[in-house]
């Protein structure tokens, strides 16, 4: 299976880092291909840019854009690693979503989510945070990550 793995941390010794590690250890000893996106790393740019509105003029996207999802396009397969901050994904993260996982590219008509050509990507979710599950829970912040993180692909955004 070839694996694309989006890591989101700015700290190259993090636990978040760790987890990439084990992870990648654990793909190559199951004979998986991989690439990693390594947000920070490679000074991904988050912020829109105009250029990145000329998709709904039917025109092509920025390279940099184009290189990622050619990245996407390439996996059957996709794991995000980040920590949860301010009870989401990093800024990072949500701009490169932004940006690859876009309109009329991973998703062409919101009527038929099937027209879409991610439709049948695994994706994996790994997350830390800095609180228990119950601490997240009491406020209820648990049922909104599972919402942001589950819900959104009823979408078949991803």
């Amino acid at each position: 299976m070839k694996i694309l793995v989006v890591y989101t941390h700015p700290v190259p010794d993090s636990f978040n880092r760790a987890i990439l590690n084990a992870t990648l250890k654990c793909l190559e000893s199951a004979g998986h291909d991989y690439q990693v996106a390594d947000l920070y790393a490679e000074h991904f740019q988050p912020a829109m840019t105009a250029g990145d509105f000329v998709q709904f003029e039917n025109k092509p996207m920025p390279d940099e854009i184009l290189a990622e999802q050619a990245r996407v396009e390439w996996c059957d397969a996709m794991i995000f690693i980040f920590p949860l901050w301010w009870w989401s994904m990093p800024g990072m993260l949500k701009g490169w979503i932004d940006r690859v996982i876009s309109y009329g590219w991973a998703w062409v008509d919101p009527e038929k989510p099937e027209s879409g050509p991610l439709r049948d990507r695994k994706i994996l979710v790994m997350l830390t945070a800095g609180a228990s599950h119950g601490e997240l829970a009491k406020r209820k912040y648990d049922e909104a990550l599972h919402t942001q993180l589950n819900e959104c692909r009823d979408l078949e955004l991803l």
